[in-house]
């Protein structure tokens, strides 16, 4: 089994050490090694999201825009205007050879690279009229044998850059800072981890790509090509120039323009996250680990002590710790020991002091004899002499102190196992790539096979998902060759902390319209969906199914039943991939929906976006009377006349007239008309809520067009000034088989016009969605619902190529088109 690295860190098999992807602190400097491609750039450029450009805002990929906007903070890019960056345009070599120099400046303003004082023209003879930035660019490269032009006498200035000549330049600008800086600054082509089938060793440049994909600056194109002759686009150079720096940067070669964030007095070294087997007895040496207090302070006594790792929090670099009343929780409940105090004998106590005559660093060793412990040790100063190390409200210390990277203490490394066999998962470190059953452990890393029962090889990130306590694996190990992982049971662990909230109670004209948020802690388990269930009577069983495959930690239930007391609901964690329900759920406690108003009438139509009783003075009796407030809720702005009425007929049959300045006060406000009764309103029977107008008078827009009725059920309909049709509403439902996008005018839509067609939709997704399926259009043509093939992430849209008009011909005010969010 070859070495690899995996999520930005050293990942050994057996016990060379494990360096894992945590730490208690930012990355320190290290040794360059065989590595996915970089993601996490945040040591080079957490928080520099600021730049002037507008069409990078728009672009759907995030990571990219953050690698732009690094690019131009660190002075790299000044984009092609003032506002464009141009992500999409090919790289021009006059555009490299800039920012190449540039990033060479940066890299010899910020360490110990030095470039050389007196450049010499390159001697290029069609460069003569390139900008005198760009010459003395293309020169330095020269001078620096980053390039050789296209010929002697030729560098071709506005010829594209292709992938392999990008992965070229970079290298070479990186042999130029191994040159300056040493050796081992240099990166080997033999170390990378990926073949790409169309970049044979015997191509040239081949080395360069290779180099530059071991410490995961390039990637593939995909279906494990390279696409060495393709040009490169601004955006992907963005990213293989930003990678190339953060590699140097995390190295510790270049200072960063991230200023590290701590708040440690003293460096307690290292600070990687490791594995060790334990010691087997009190003079075994298995389990030593050596770490280095830097910068004590010279005749004060130091506190040293090994506590839980779960004791520390490191958030942005900076630690806090648990505590209580201002003083920080360091009793030890691990079996852990300091065993050296600058080599000197402590005794394998958990717990003890040291007072050095100087400033000299001071070296403690650790050690364990018990399995399953993972601890760090941490050093204060007593500065107030309390006993204690004080911290503040939020847990980080006031008094001088530093805490070392967290050592975890497993069980020897199983033997080889030729024969497949079953083991039940007892604890898991995904951090550092292995488990155990309680008695051995399974080191396991990208060069292994997974499997799901028997099934189709699966990548090592889909058996993380699924693996926790309790799985049952079947095992072939070979420590130092491929090992064969097969899940057979995966033991799916339940969430926790499930939690209801109404956020949102409805009216008494819509049933079943509340709503509740329901929220939860995640299972264990990394890629478990969710099924949200919850009562259907006061104090029922959970049986009715509101959410299946929910991702995520919460779930809106919008359509919670009206007038229920003690409803419940329970979350299931189902497997994501393995599809495993292991029934394994909590629930919540009840929560009591109280009984809605049911004085309330809605009546939607046209233009009239809603009317709603907000206050009535006879509940009980549900009639309309003195002091009741309806408003009416227009898609434009309303006048009222001083003689407005509406005629009202309610549900028993009777009618009566509504009039301002009779019964009522009829009032506008913008778009809302509000009616407050001011007497009983008396009809030629009862009138009880809902209310149905059949007649309206003096109520008109801005534009002076009045309102009429129409529509078969007589429901409310103003006509205003047509500006064309508006969006009342744009929702994206995954839920079911087939995830929707549903757009809700405020008038008809034309279906002639193309929005039935699903070709004339254009899907930009990240997701699974690729295409929409089908289109449909509601009976009264305001309802447009699209069926996509798959799922949007966030960001991603779903438009209509076209111009889409309503009934009236008019041209729509808000086109159809929706973006995730």
């Amino acid at each position: 089994m070859s070495f690899t690295t995996r999520q930005g860190s050293a990942f050994f098999k057996r016990s060379l050490a494990l360096v894992g992807a945590t730490a208690l602190l930012a990355p320190m400097a290290g040794v360059a090694q065989a590595a996915p491609v970089r993601t996490d750039l945040s040591a080079t450029c957490e928080g520099l999201t600021e730049h002037p450009f507008v069409d990078v805002a728009a672009m759907s990929s995030e990571t990219a825009q953050d690698a732009i906007a690094c690019l131009f903070n660190y002075g790299i890019t000044e984009g092609t205007s003032a506002t464009r960056f141009s992500p999409y345009e090919d790289v021009q070599r006059v555009d490299m050879a800039v920012f190449l120099a540039r990033q060479l400046d940066y890299i010899a303003d910020n360490s110990d690279v030095t470039l050389p004082a007196d450049v010499p023209d390159a001697g290029f003879e069609d460069t003569a009229t390139l900008s005198e930035e760009r010459q003395a660019a293309i020169d330095l490269l020269a001078e620096l044998q980053i390039t050789e032009g296209k010929t002697p006498t030729e560098f071709k200035p506005y010829e594209p850059v292709l992938r392999r000549d990008m992965a070229s330049f970079i290298n070479r600008v990186q042999n130029f800072v191994a040159d300056e800086l040493g050796a081992e600054a240099a990166y080997d082509a033999d170390e990378a981890d990926v073949v790409f089938t169309d970049v044979p060793a015997t191509m040239e440049r081949s080395e360069d790509i290779y180099a530059l994909q071991s410490v995961g600056i390039v990637e593939g194109t995909g279906s494990d090509n390279f696409s060495p002759y393709e040009n490169v686009e601004r955006y992907q150079m963005a990213f293989f120039i930003m990678r190339h720096l953060d590699e140097n940067i995390v190295a510790g070669r270049v200072d960063s323009l991230v200023a590290p964030m701590t708040n440690q007095t003293f460096m307690v070294n290292p600070q990687d996250e490791v594995a060790l087997d334990v010691s087997t007895s009190a003079v075994d040496n298995t389990g030593r680990r050596t770490f280095t207090i830097e910068n004590p302070v010279a005749d004060a006594e130091h506190q040293l002590i090994v506590v839980d790792a779960s004791e520390v929090t490191t958030t942005d670099g900076v630690v806090t710790l648990n505590s209580t009343d201002g003083e920080a929780d360091l009793a030890s409940t691990n079996a852990a020991y300091i065993e050296l105090v600058d080599g000197a004998a402590a005794g394998q106590v958990e717990s003890t002091t040291v007072t050095p005559d100087s400033g000299d660093a001071i070296d403690v060793v650790i050690d364990s004899q018990t399995a399953g412990e993972e601890v760090a040790l941490i050093v204060w100063f007593d500065a107030d002499e309390d006993g204690s190390l004080d911290v503040d409200a939020d847990g980080a210390p006031t008094e001088p102190f530093g805490v070392s990277g967290v050592t975890n203490y497993i069980l020897p490394e199983s033997g080889d196992i030729s024969t497949a066999t079953p083991v039940t998962v007892s604890g898991v470190n995904a951090d550092l790539g292995y488990f155990d059953d309680g008695t051995n452990t399974f080191f396991y890393d990208s060069d292994d096979i997974f499997r799901y029962n028997g099934g189709a090889d699966v990548g090592i990130d889909v058996f993380e998902g699924w693996l926790t306590a309790g799985d049952v694996i079947t095992v072939t190990y070979d420590a130092d060759g491929v090992s064969i992982f097969n899940t057979t049971d995966d033991e799916v662990p339940a969430p926790s902390d499930v939690t209801a909230t109404i956020t949102s109670e409805g009216d008494a004209a819509t049933t079943d319209d509340n709503t509740v948020e329901v929220t939860w802690t995640a299972s264990p388990q990394a890629d478990a969906v969710y099924t949200v269930e919850r009562t259907t009577t006061e104090g029922g069983p959970v049986t009715t199914t509101v959410a299946t495959e929910v991702t995520g930690t919460s779930y809106t239930d919008t359509n919670v039943p009206d007038d229920n007391a003690g409803i419940t609901y329970e979350v299931t964690a189902v497997g994501g991939t393995s599809g495993e329900d292991d029934g394994n759920s909590d629930i919540s406690d009840p929560i009591v929906i109280p009984a809605p108003d049911a004085d309330i009438a809605t009546i939607t139509d046209g233009a009239v976006v809603e009317t709603d009783v907000t206050a009535d003075t006879n509940d009980a009796a549900g009639e309309a009377t003195d002091g009741d407030v309806l408003k009416l809720y227009f898609d434009d702005d309303a006048v009222v006349s001083a003689g407005a009425s509406l005629q009202v007929s309610g549900t028993a049959g009777g009618s009566a007239i509504i009039e301002n300045g009779v019964n009522a006060t009829i009032a506008a406000d913008g778009d809302v008309v509000t009616i407050t009764l001011t007497a009983d309103l008396v009809g030629t029977d009862d009138l009880t809520y809902p209310l149905t107008v059949t007649d309206v008078a003096g109520i008109e827009s801005v534009d002076g067009v009045a309102t009429t009725l129409g529509g078969a059920n007589n429901w409310l309909d103003v006509t205003v000034e047509d500006d064309g049709a508006e969006l009342l509403s744009a929702t994206y439902d995954a839920t079911g088989a087939d995830p929707t996008v549903t757009f809700v005018y405020n008038e008809a839509l034309d279906s002639t016009t193309g929005i039935l067609s699903e070709g004339n939709y254009t899907v930009t997704a990240t997701g699974s969605a690729t295409a929409v399926t089908s289109a449909t259009l509601s009976a009264d043509g305001m309802t447009l619902t699209l069926v996509l093939n798959g799922t949007l992430a966030t960001g991603d849209s779903v438009t209509f190529d076209a111009t889409a008009e309503d009934n009236d011909g008019q041209t729509l005010v808000d086109p159809i088109s929706f973006t995730q969010s």
